[in-house]
């Protein structure tokens, strides 16, 4: 629209059909980009669905989360039962770190006969109740005890 001279349109002349490759690339550019946006936002919108609605394993609903420094810490015991005495309070779990951050990783090499196997297990230090207070199943072994029964 703005390659047209509207005075010469008025008395009647035309447009002189001059097509600028620069102009028709730039045009096909800004189409690309626009389908390119349109599908990512439908994509966004489908993984926050999935992010909303998808069970991820706990319970994540009415939790309070405190952080906790090494005094608060070796009296943890005294705090849980205290804290359990409320009828609003369901249960108490501790444990080294948020769920779902990263976990602690460590490593460790096992040098055998067909060469060297490397093993990094993640793991975090957590309260025997853990399991129970989020909500998780187990899909083999069992529970955490604090005190192993015998077999």
């Amino acid at each position: 629209m703005t390659s047209f001279n509207s005075a010469q349109i008025v008395k009647g002349g035309s447009k002189a059909e001059g097509k600028s490759l620069f102009r028709s690339s730039l045009v096909v550019l800004q189409f690309g980009l626009a389908v390119a946006m349109i599908v990512s936002t439908l994509i966004v919108v489908q993984q926050l669905y999935f992010m909303k609605n998808t069970d991820i394993g706990f319970n994540k609903d009415q939790m309070m989360l405190v952080d906790m420094n090494g005094e608060v810490n070796q009296k943890f015991e005294t705090l849980k039962t205290e804290l359990l005495r409320s009828q609003y309070v369901q249960g108490v779990t501790a444990a080294g770190q948020r769920i779902g951050n990263n976990f602690h990783q460590w490593g460790f090499k096992i040098k055998s006969d067909t060469g060297i196997t490397s093993f990094t297990p993640s793991n975090v230090n957590v309260d025997y109740d853990y399991l129970t207070v989020y909500g998780i199943t187990l899909k083999e072994g069992r529970n955490f005890f604090k005190r192993v029964p015998h077999r």
